[in-house]
């Protein structure tokens, strides 16, 4: 796919980023549709990483014998304090429930019994 954008038109910066999130090429979905599960997820994902930095920290902390403070986990973590006050009694997501919520939602089109290769 990108060698034939490259060749077509001409341009070589290619996007490195990382995708975590893969649909099947046989999904009933718009481009819309696809976008708004993607942004969904990966805000649980980003979310996680926020709930999992600061429970690292209170750890952290508490192995130091410090009193555990907002402000210390913020400091701790790189989190702004407004992130850490939302999330400091979170529980983390678990991701495959998520995806399996989305996949039982999502209808995958069916195909005639002969298929032409």
């Amino acid at each position: 796919m990108v060698y034939v954008n490259v060749k077509n038109t001409g341009e070589t910066a290619v996007n490195k980023e990382l995708r975590y999130i893969h649909f099947n090429p046989n999904c009933n979905l718009t481009k819309k549709e696809k976008t708004k599960i993607a942004n969904m997820l990966n805000g649980y994902k980003r979310k996680n990483e926020s709930i999992r930095k600061i429970q690292d920290a209170k750890y952290d902390l508490e192995l130091m014998g410090q009193k555990i403070t907002q402000k210390r986990i913020s400091e701790l973590s790189g989190l702004s304090p407004k992130t850490v006050r939302a999330h400091i009694n979170s529980p983390i997501i678990d991701m495959y429930e998520m995806v399996e919520i989305v996949n039982n939602s999502v209808p995958i089109k069916s195909f005639p019994d002969e298929i032409l290769y």
